[in-house]
């Protein structure tokens, strides 16, 4: 029998709430002068108001509500901060009555930001953006449809929290990965980190003292970056909990550093709320303490973190130096690197696959052999762990696609019925590929854009500053998390 994940499952639910409420929170306030009539980028501009197609027609190209605006009478951007503040609405209730967190608010939620995420343009898409919109499908198969009074886990619950967990693999395995398949000079002298804290868009006021550290210590980091990256997320599908919570751990620290140096909105507190797919509630409220770790498990963990050290010190050359307190170089080249991806990318859907239909099969057993309700009940239940299984293998399947794309070779090998369901179902967005930092910026400097402006055409013309992004040298780096200032970002990539 699986874990109880019941209350696990709630938080979850909760933390996604919350992530939407900071997401429609930070772009209502945004939305007049970015979309407005005399916005930067005009919404009107984006759709075709003129077009006379059917509404289902329009949606199934273009898949937002905001084709319904001239029905209503309404104009795109006055629309966009409806839609905005009925998410703010939606996620707050979500967030203070549990009861509330079930698939139709989730769903709405969903089809809000994916709504305004369709118009948005420049400004809306960046990698956190498809990333809630993947994970916020996924929230509404995990989400019960309706709350109920028996607070038990029920079979389909393992199955559907187990994307969750195949969603936050893909995102770090592959975020650490095209570090190095960028081949990025920085990425593999270990040197990225030496210009990461001042070069990045928006830095925390933490991010100037840890750029004062030494370069042994940013090598360190960075080979730490790699190994919670790359390595440990194949701990996520560890058959003990004593690797999954270690691995775990291991990417709560790393987004909490982020955190702390960087102003990344939402994203790392959303990458954050991922991880409790890796928890349950025996260890996330201290239920069943009396139960303890067989002795297999304690040296199987021991051995397989001890294996890890190992291979990390081995790869990345790590002794203890004359010069400095810790030497690290990369041990292997990038034809070597070449070669281990092709195997990790194979071995990963194949672990995936297994995990998942195991979980699959725990669940059905628990059904079936487990279940103690009526007749009724229990056709019932039989019919949605069928419908949820379907739609989570429909979920597994298409997120091949596009996380096959670490290994051209692995692409051309994956069925052609899964490349077919993901093109038919792209515009919705419902799964993604991912991949941050794949370049170091700031290595020669940080340039900025330098915007003027005057009352009157003869001048005189004063600098504009921007509210976050840096600019002014005696003024010290904010923390604004989870808001994103988007005109902020664009402008930093303007020169990135």
């Amino acid at each position: 029998m699986g874990s109880e994940i019941y209350n696990t499952r709630n938080v979850y639910l909760r933390c996604m709430a919350a992530i939407y409420l900071s997401a429609f929170t930070s772009f209502y306030v945004q939305i007049r002068g970015l979309y407005g009539p005399n916005g930067i980028l005009p919404s009107h501009a984006t759709l075709g108001i003129q077009d006379k197609r059917h509404f289902f027609d329009k949606f199934w190209e273009n898949p937002t509500l905001l084709h319904l605006a001239p029905v209503f009478g309404l104009t795109v951007s006055y629309c966009m901060e409806l839609f905005a503040l009925t998410g703010i609405l939606l996620s707050f209730l979500g967030l203070v009555y549990q009861k509330i967190c079930n698939l139709f608010i989730f769903f709405t939620l969903w089809l809000l930001y994916l709504s305004l995420y369709k118009v948005g343009q420049t400004f809306l898409h960046f990698q956190w953006d498809i990333m809630l919109l993947e994970s916020g499908f996924i929230t509404i198969v995990v989400a019960p449809i309706l709350f109920s009074e028996k607070r038990k886990t029920t079979p389909r619950d393992q199955l559907c929290f187990w994307l969750v967990k195949w969603l936050l693999f893909r995102l770090m395995f592959a975020s650490g990965v095209v570090k190095l398949t960028s081949k990025c000079p920085t990425w593999w002298n270990l040197s990225a980190l030496t210009v990461h804290y001042e070069s990045q868009c928006i830095p925390a006021p933490l991010a100037w003292y840890l750029h004062q550290s030494p370069v042994w210590f940013h090598k360190l980091s960075v080979v730490a970056t790699y190994v919670i990256e790359i390595a440990l997320p194949f701990l996520f599908f560890a058959p003990f909990r004593k690797l999954r919570l270690f691995s775990c751990y291991g990417q709560m620290l790393l987004q909490v550093m982020i955190i702390a140096s960087g102003n990344y909105n939402f994203f790392n507190l959303l990458t954050i709320t991922f991880c409790f797919s890796l928890m349950d509630d025996r260890h996330l409220f201290g239920l069943q303490n009396n139960k303890k770790a067989s002795a297999m498990e304690n040296t199987v963990t021991g051995i397989t973190l001890g294996l890890l050290i190992y291979f990390t010190v081995l790869w990345f050359g790590i002794d203890l130096g004359k010069e400095v307190p810790v030497h690290s170089e990369i041990q292997f080249s990038a034809k070597d690197f070449e070669r281990a991806l092709k195997l990790a990318v194979a071995t990963s859907i194949a672990i995936g696959a297994i995990s998942f239909f195991f979980t699959a099969c725990t669940s059905l057993y628990d059904l079936v052999f487990r279940s103690r309700s009526s007749l009724f009940e229990y056709i019932l239940n039989v019919i949605q762990y069928v419908t949820y299984f379907t739609v989570a293998c429909f979920l597994f399947g298409i997120s091949l696609v596009p996380y096959s794309t670490l290994d051209p070779a692995t692409r051309t090998s994956l069925p052609v019925f899964l490349n077919r369901w993901h093109g038919q179902f792209d515009q919705f967005h419902l799964t993604s590929s991912y991949g941050l930092f794949r370049s170091m910026t700031g290595v020669n400097g940080r340039p900025e854009v330098i915007l003027e402006g005057a009352t009157e055409l003869q001048g005189p013309y004063n600098e504009i500053s921007f509210k976050y992004k840096p600019g002014q040298i005696e003024r010290p780096c904010p923390f604004i998390v989870p808001y994103q200032p988007r005109l902020d970002w664009q402008m930093y990539f303007s020169f990135s």
